[in-house]
């Protein structure tokens, strides 16, 4: 027996030494390539197929010796262990996309994590966490940022993010501007982000060394401590070009041969430096150019990465060919807006296409006109990588996930959609080997969130970086915030049509309903049917039990002749559409949006609103009003009509009168309409009046408005009469304010104007980031607030004090006191973040967007327009807009 034992012991080893031996070797991959993943890409028929683990880049899948430590280099001492139980993780890989399980946490380090996971001892200092089967997530990646050079509250807009010394700069280190103590890294905490590329602006063809940055902030205090790995090596050279260069008068020939010119003189330099190399018989070349540090010799040697800005094809193309020229491989494509209309074109760039990360923002700038909100599915097909950025500060750390979920909604895959913002963007960094996914061995930057991630109104519940926890309102959570729920990623619409409708039209689609019609349309299979009443109350008009319950709409002329469940007014050889499961709900209203005035926003030709910009005369000519600047069928209006989107207050730009700010007098159309002389087009030419106040020369501002109300200036103008009006109550005076310290001036005033000459002026705050700080004086004045988001951020020095993340709702805090509260957002997706969040139900929804604002902005004729939504509804991702019923119209128009 005894000499079975030897035999015995090495059989019980073999199956040991066999796992160690094919789970090491599986993870012996090279690490350094950008790679095209396949995370489940979405198929043709819309529908979203599970992960394959077949990547067409295993390159993706890596771990390296970094990743054998059991300590990170950035563990804060004195941070507790944390054991998170009953999760359902993320993690990015491809071998195990998703676990069920638990995860433990340590020395800065994700130690173990698995569903069955074993831990014997654990510190006695463990935190613990019971997810209750809530998602986990690596935190989030922002791949274009400027937090930290553009800090909030903004003294001076963008005095870091631009060097006005020349168009090429490569010397410049973003690493020198950051401030820690900007509140936007807050914010971006708050939202699940926890490393962001800080990149310099766009504005030079050059513009300097972005960083990789981590929003915690550090014992140290300093921007060099907050870095992902301050020991590693520059990141390399962040390039603009397009529109943004017109800073400095270059025209895109101007932008493309100082480019060319700055690395012929970087080629010549790095051939300078290794003839001298070969001259002193040097075996490896020091990585300095002649001139010192010069980071653009790094690049033309493989020694750094390169990200480059770029919208147009264009300018696209031009950068294709420098860098074939020069042999230099792009890593990051930033904004890329018209990249989807040439695919092709990224396979010319040297060394393989780059990372596409796609901007969150859509407007209609002459760079973006071309912009697709279908562009991350079809650059998914073409089988590039893709990953979204937010672009703050243009917008918010928030909008990170927010873009995500609406480039789900618009057909890119869930695990595709959830690795644009985790792993593929620290692939194309270069951090992939300690963050972005969930690995033994990689850093513990980690998000609970309350919800799927690409749920509507997901938040973060806790936030961990480095292992430590920075985010946790778990403990903060009122009746008004939604708790976990929604664990599957929603059904979305399919798209198909509209997207190779874009691609045949190369970016300029037909918008326009397909058809309109005064007959009978017969909506069947519809859940749920709302409508105003000709009083513009909201009224339930048929509501099913469950899906088979579904029922009947009937409309003719525009008017609902029937919703139950058997109409015997449903005619046949009539219209139909079947719904699938959808709703039948009255249109919203956008305010303040520009969507029925310019073409294209940036250039003059088209914007008809930009005259106001011009030098005018001392006699002003009368007082400015959006309707005679009215420009129906643009394609931001017809989008807005085709997102459910039925009317709409539109103001114009401001203009300096006597010192103040006045945007005019505003008009209330529909969208959809034809032109301004069409029946129903125009709802009412003139609604209110509108200025705006800051506090920059506010004493001055308020002495000018001061008379104006009171009829002491200006009396006998056509600008005095409509003040006159303002203060008499006759129109509302829409004032566009940040501060509280302006608000409560603005109500002394109100109230001396209405003492003075005895009327009830109709006072209505918009933007009013600080309106929570004085609610109850707000209320008790009658003073109405339009809300432009229902998170106001800190942006300048007037908005300073908004609500923190956690915190109860501006919304809420106002309407607990009395106040009408209006949503100037004018997008169906922000109420529907609201309504996903619990700040208010799909009734209030309704009445923000619509009952309270036609008050709020003197609106008469109360908006009776329906939209049908095909498979959901208004505030849901699977309802898609397909028809809109208008009484005033007469017509059902089928989108």
């Amino acid at each position: 027996m005894p000499p079975l034992l030897p035999v015995i012991f090495k059989l019980l080893l073999l199956p040991l030494f066999l796992w160690l031996w094919f789970d090491t070797s599986a993870l012996n991959v090279s690490l350094y390539r950008w790679p095209a993943l396949d995370f489940g890409r979405a198929s043709s028929s819309g529908s979203r197929p599970a992960f394959s683990s077949s990547s067409s880049s295993p390159a993706a899948e890596t771990v390296d010796p970094f990743n054998h430590r059991d300590r990170s280099d950035r563990f804060v001492k004195g941070t507790r262990p944390t054991l998170i139980k009953n999760a359902t993780i993320f993690t990015g890989t491809a071998d195990r996309l998703i676990v069920q399980g638990d995860i433990f946490v340590d020395k800065g380090i994700i130690q173990d994590f698995g569903d069955s996971l074993e831990l014997n001892l654990l510190p006695p200092e463990t935190s613990f966490v019971n997810a209750r089967g809530a998602w986990l997530t690596p935190g989030l990646i922002d791949l274009s940022s400027q937090l930290g050079i553009s800090a909030i509250p903004r003294i001076q807009v963008g005095a870091d993010a631009n060097s006005h010394k020349g168009p090429v700069v490569p010397w410049l280190r973003v690493i020198d501007a950051v401030s820690p103590q900007d509140e936007g890294f807050r914010l971006a905490l708050a939202s699940g982000v926890t490393t962001v590329k800080v990149n310099p602006g766009d504005q030079n063809v050059i513009g300097g060394q972005p960083a990789m940055i981590k929003t915690r902030r550090t014992h140290e205090g300093t921007p060099t401590s907050m870095q992902v790995d301050p020991q590693s090596e520059p990141w390399g050279l962040h390039h603009g070009c397009g529109d943004d260069l017109a800073t400095y008068g270059m025209t895109k020939m101007d932008a493309v041969w100082a480019l060319r010119s700055a690395y012929h003189d970087a080629q010549e330099q790095g051939a300078k430096l290794e003839e001298l190399c070969e001259d002193a018989a040097m075996e490896h070349c020091p990585d300095v150019s002649l001139i010192g540090n010069d980071m653009r010799t790094h690049v033309m040697r493989g020694k750094a990465k390169i990200s480059v800005h770029c919208d147009q094809v264009v300018d696209l193309d031009a950068w294709a060919q420098v860098s074939r020229e020069f042999e230099l491989p792009v890593t990051i494509l930033h904004g890329a807006r018209e990249v989807w209309l040439s695919t092709g074109l990224l396979n010319q760039t040297w060394h393989g296409p780059p990372v596409v990360a796609l901007s969150v923002e859509h407007n209609s700038g002459k760079e973006e006109y071309r912009d697709s909100q279908f562009a991350a599915r079809i650059l998914s097909d073409a089988n590039i990588t893709i990953a979204i950025e937010s672009g703050y500060p243009n917008l918010t750390p928030r909008t990170l996930a927010q873009g995500a979920r609406q480039a789900y909604y618009y057909g890119l895959s869930e695990n595709e959609t959830l690795a644009a913002v985790t792993s593929v963007p620290a692939i194309a960094a270069g951090i992939a080997h300690r963050t972005g996914y969930i690995r033994e061995g990689f850093d513990a930057d980690l998000v609970l969130w309350d919800s799927h991630p690409l749920a509507l109104g997901a938040k973060p519940r806790m936030v961990w970086v480095d292992g430590a926890l920075q985010l946790n309102v778990s403990r903060q959570e009122n009746s008004r915030t939604h708790h976990t729920k929604n664990l599957r990623a929603p059904s979305t619409p399919n798209w198909d049509y509209e997207r190779a409708s874009a691609i045949a039209h190369a970016g300029q689609q037909p918008l326009k309903p397909r058809f309109s019609t005064n007959d009978e349309v017969v909506f069947r299979n519809v859940s749920r049917v709302w409508i105003r009443d000709d009083d513009g109350e909201l009224r339930r008009v048929f509501e099913a039990k469950d899906p088979r319950s579904n029922g009947i709409a009937v409309f003719s002329q525009g008017r609902l002749l029937c919703a139950d469940m058997f109409c015997l007014n449903a005619g046949v050889g009539d219209t139909e559409v079947d719904l699938r499961g959808g709703v039948i709900m009255p249109g919203l209203l956008a305010y303040g949006q520009n969507i029925g005035m310019s073409r294209i926003s940036n250039p003059l030709s088209t914007n008809l609103e930009l005259e106001l910009l011009l030098p005018v005369s001392d006699d002003n000519g009368g007082m400015p009003r959006a309707m005679d600047g009215l420009s129906l069928q643009t394609r931001k209006a017809l989008e807005a009509y085709r997102s459910g989107i039925t009317s709409a207050v539109l103001h114009l730009l401001p203009r300096r009168f006597h010192g103040l700010e006045v945007f005019g007098l505003s008009v209330a159309f529909r969208p959809g309409a034809l032109h301004a002389m069409e029946r129903g087009a125009i709802i009412q030419d003139i609604t209110a009046l509108h200025i705006k106040l800051s506090t920059i020369g506010i004493t001055s501002q308020l002495a000018v408005l001061r008379r104006l109300l009171y009829g002491e200036i200006e009396r006998d103008t056509d600008e005095g009469q409509w003040f006159k009006h303002a203060s008499e109550g006759i129109i509302p005076l829409v004032v566009d304010v940040d501060s509280a310290d302006i608000m409560a001036l603005l109500l002394i005033l109100k109230a001396n104007v209405e003492d003075r000459i005895g009327s009830s002026m109709r006072l209505v705050f918009v933007g009013a980031s600080e309106a929570h700080l004085l609610a109850t004086e707000i209320g008790r004045a009658n003073v109405g607030v339009i809300l432009e988001e229902p998170h106001p951020l800190p942006l300048n020095w007037d908005s300073r004090r908004t609500l923190p993340p956690g915190k109860d709702d501006i919304i809420g805090v106002l309407q607990k006191h009395g106040v009408r509260v209006g949503s100037g957002s004018g997008s169906r997706f922000v109420l529907a973040e609201m309504v996903a969040e619990g700040i208010m139900d799909e009734t209030q929804a309704f009445t923000v967007a619509g009952a309270n604002l036609e008050a709020l902005l003197g609106i008469r004729e109360r908006n009776l327009d329906v939209v049908a939504y095909f498979g959901g509804g208004a505030f849901n991702l699977s309802g898609k807009a397909i028809a809109v019923a208008s009484v005033q119209r007469a017509v059902v128009d089928i989108l």
